[in-house]
């Protein structure tokens, strides 16, 4: 009964730290992803809208591209009916799945190390700061949620197989589990590895053939639901293909996405131990694509080779280390980017479930440490470990603390990434979005060129010479247009273009762009109308800056945004991450 208790009070000690370094959370606003999917998202602001929420892409300007994730919007939908579409109501949720999910790593802890363990394994994690994008985030919840899932789901697992087999029960609820986790997220697949890393690792005294044999049918179970998903998925977006591909791993083959991330292992070794630096972004100009070996990459191989030398040699003294290693690699996978390349190079909410794993290997680590033999040399150690570990809860919950007050408005966020991360492009270019006022525009202006000379996004030039445009500076916007249209043609830029060629007086240019365009086969009746115009302008050679565009050219544009595909050439800006 005193174990029981001690459980308990452990238990409830451990949400208070997860609540409390989380807490500032709920005064904050939506910020990044929230503002389209959740704030402008009129699916889910009515719950009657559920056969459009289950049966269209997650973002819904994104194609193929844009992920179906129907159990995610489900829950958005169902939390803005709750508050009324209140900012707090999503923050209360999030972070009641935040203490939640510190509480599933105590139970699963619990199976794995003795109790005290246990509880610095999950306090550890309830503190850690690299979570805070997840909670602050509403569409992250999909993180928290598979994260509490799959903790659990492993915990029982485990209980379960020490006394007996899976039966045919367990198999079809594990594929269920799957097949509402992978509806959250993509990320959802990752359970049977899990479970077989628990098999492998965990389960010790039966031939590993004869575990392999009783666990086919778990698996084959479970990627029976996975290529469910896959099909639905297919249906719904029209493409089987995955996502996009991360802009720091364009034009990279398998080899160069290698190199690329092993130059990312520190980094995920940094957020996962010790993340006192923390950013939003981490676009192309801070993670580098490349296909040539540099420090960052030796760096990251020793790194590699360090933990695989401590799981073979751990993996009888030590598997719980060992199987928390694996849980780490496992949480990764889904955006490994080697085999497969995902629409983010780096991103602080993909570490959520990955950190699970982080925290039990340490606790493991330090469990199996033996202390003196004399005991009054192990008293003063045992305190000096727990001061220690004290101050490592307070450093944590106060970074916590101060980063989730970060992602309290969108102004705040973007200004604070510029700070963290200044080679950002993204966070340059979205806080210039933000200086809409006409004091700010040549703020704005500004910030963004900054993030167009960082990376030359095709899409965001074409935003930045319609700026230009828009504050009568036509000759500072025709190069960045037409270098933009060299990179990716985009049928409604090219006529912007064409506007500013014509107030410069540039006809012959101009005309030959039009012609380019009705090469192209889109916006044909805005083309064929700037053909005539141009023609007539090309007789004429009226005064440069008398005339700009056809008459009534805004319904002729009206019409032809209308035509399929015209605003899908380029792809959308990858999600933040």
């Amino acid at each position: 009964m005193e174990i029981v208790r001690r459980r308990v009070l452990l238990g409830i000690l451990i949400a208070l730290l997860a609540v409390g370094s989380a807490l500032p959370v709920v005064r904050n606003s939506f910020v990044q992803d929230d503002n389209p999917l959740v704030r402008e998202d009129a699916r889910i602001h009515d719950l009657g809208n559920i056969r459009e929420i289950l049966t269209t892409p997650f973002w819904p300007m994104g194609g193929v591209f844009g992920h179906h994730r129907p159990m995610m919007t489900l829950t958005l939908a169902v939390e803005w009916a709750m508050g009324g579409g209140a900012p707090i109501t999503f923050k209360i949720v999030s972070l009641a799945l935040y203490a939640a999910a510190a509480i599933a790593v105590f139970l699963l802890a619990l199976e794995l190390l003795p109790l005290t363990w246990a509880a610095v394994a999950a306090m550890a994690f309830a503190v850690h700061p690299v979570h805070i994008e997840a909670v602050a985030v509403a569409i992250n919840q999909g993180e928290l949620l598979i994260g509490i899932g799959y903790t659990l789901v492993a915990a029982w697992y485990i209980r379960m197989r020490r006394t007996r087999l899976p039966n045919w029960r367990d198999r079809f609820i594990l594929a269920g589990i799957v097949l509402i986790a992978t509806f959250y997220k993509e990320s959802g697949v990752v359970l049977p590895a899990l479970l077989g890393a628990v098999e492998l690792l965990l389960l010790p005294g039966e031939p590993w053939r004869n575990r392999l044999r009783h666990f086919r049918p778990t698996v084959l179970a479970q990627v029976l639901a996975v290529v469910i998903v896959v099909a639905i998925r297919g249906a719904v977006l029209g493409d089987l293909r995955g996502t996009f591909t991360a802009e720091g791993l364009e034009g990279l083959t398998m080899g160069g996405r290698a190199v690329t991330m092993l130059g990312v292992v520190p980094e995920y070794l940094r957020l996962l131990l010790w993340p006192a630096s923390l950013q939003a972004d981490y676009s192309p100009q801070v993670i580098v694509g490349t296909a040539h070996w540099g420090s960052a990459q030796t760096l990251g191989t020793l790194i590699l080779l360090l933990i695989a030398t401590l799981a073979f040699r751990l993996r009888h003294k030590a598997p719980v280390a060992v199987f928390g290693l694996a849980w780490v690699a496992i949480g990764i996978a889904p955006v490994h980017n080697v085999l497969v390349p995902s629409g983010i190079v780096l991103a602080e909410r993909t570490l959520f479930l990955s950190s699970i794993g982080a925290m039990i290997t340490v606790a493991a680590l330090l469990a199996g440490v033996r202390p003196p033999e004399q005991p009054r040399s192990a008293t003063a150690l045992r305190w000096a470990a727990r001061l220690l570990f004290g101050l490592v809860l307070v450093l944590g919950a106060s970074r916590s603390w101060s980063r989730t007050q970060v992602w309290r408005s969108e102004i705040g966020l973007w200004t604070q990434s510029v700070i963290d991360a200044p080679d950002s492009y993204r966070a340059w270019v979205a806080l210039g979005s933000l200086m809409t006022r006409p004091e700010h525009r040549e703020m704005g202006i500004r910030f963004t060129q900054r993030g167009v000379d960082l990376f030359p996004n095709p899409a965001v030039m074409m935003g930045l010479a319609q700026s230009y445009q828009g504050t009568n500076r036509c000759n500072v916007a025709i190069p960045i247009f037409a270098e933009a249209l060299r990179m990716k043609e985009y049928a409604p830029g090219r006529a912007e273009y064409l506007s500013c060629l014509t107030w410069e007086g540039e006809y012959d240019r101009a005309y030959e762009e039009a012609m380019q365009g009705i090469r192209t086969g889109r916006y044909h009746t805005v083309y064929r109308t700037w053909r005539r115009y141009l023609e007539t302008l090309r007789q004429e050679q009226p005064p440069r800056h008398t005339k700009f565009a056809p008459p009534a050219l805004n319904e002729i544009l009206a019409k032809a945004l209308q035509e399929p595909g015209v605003n899908g050439l380029y792809p959308p800006l990858p999600e933040h991450p």
